[in-house]
This record gives C-alpha cells, sequence and structure tokens, in this order.
C-alpha cells in the first residue's frame, strides 16, 4: 500500500510505503531513501474472460526490495547496468 505526496502535477513520490508481503514499513522521512526507490509496484488489469484473477478485475501489489527478490531470484534476468 502506498500513500502519495503529491509534489508536482505529473510526478508523486510515496510518503509511505508497506509491503503487502512482510508488512515492512517505509516511510519519506530520509532513513529509507534509497531502500524507497527499490520498491517494486504491480498493476495489472486483468482482460475479459480472464480465468486467473477474475473477468476484468483490477489487481495490486506492493513489494519491498526483500520480498521481490525472494519472489522472483530463482528466474529473474539480471544485468549489468550499462
Amino acid at each position: 500500500m502506498k500513500k502519495n505526496q503529491i509534489m508536482a502535477p505529473d510526478k508523486e513520490m510515496p510518503d509511505i510505503f508497506a509491503c503487502d508481503r512482510c508488512r515492512k514499513k517505509l516511510s519519506n522521512d530520509g532513513e529509507h531513501f534509497y531502500e524507497l526507490q527499490e520498491t517494486v509496484s504491480i498493476h495489472v488489469h486483468c482482460g475479459f474472460g480472464s480465468k486467473t484473477w477474475g473477468d476484468l478485475n483490477n489487481v495490486n501489489c506492493d513489494l519491498c526490495e526483500q520480498c521481490i527478490y525472494e519472489l522472483i531470484a530463482d528466474f529473474a534476468r539480471v544485468s549489468r547496468y550499462a
């Protein structure tokens, strides 16, 4: 779950972030500055007739860096920053 603070008309910066998996809370107070940048938000709009999530449903999930690593590390493709 993210609560956003409006910074500019086209930009939002998370004010509070809570991981939907481990419930870890990160705040935009300077202490979690770098960790907050590594969070992942997944938003999926399901299509007509979706048997997995349900017909035309929306799926949202916010994950911290550690949880996303634990969930996808076995099959993720990692490349060096160029």
